[in-house]
């Protein structure tokens, strides 16, 4: 139950941070449909939000082990799939 628990939360805080990613996202095409952006606040904006966007996207496709999420996930159902098949003797494709 604790890991149920545990995955519900992770799966939260990784759709938090895709939301997160999304809005950088759609505030940088925003600066972009602008044209070029001339004063240095809007620069600076510009590139807080792109630092943002990237932190946020690896947040969600860290691969470490330690953390949960989502390109553990991913990596954890593969060798969940993969055991399945090899215990029912079935070949993946690659």
């Amino acid at each position: 139950m604790v890991v149920k628990k545990r995955n519900e939360l992770a799966i939260q805080r990784n759709l938090a941070e895709l939301q997160r990613a999304i809005l950088n996202r759609t505030t940088l095409l925003g600066f972009e449909d602008v044209g070029g952006i001339s004063h240095i606040f809007l620069k600076l904006s510009y590139h807080a939000f792109f630092n943002d966007y990237v932190a946020h996207c690896i947040k969600i496709f860290d691969r470490n082990s330690k953390s949960a999420s989502f390109g553990i996930f991913i990596v954890l159902m593969r060798n969940l799939s993969l055991n399945l098949c090899d215990a029912k003797r079935l070949i993946l494709p690659n």
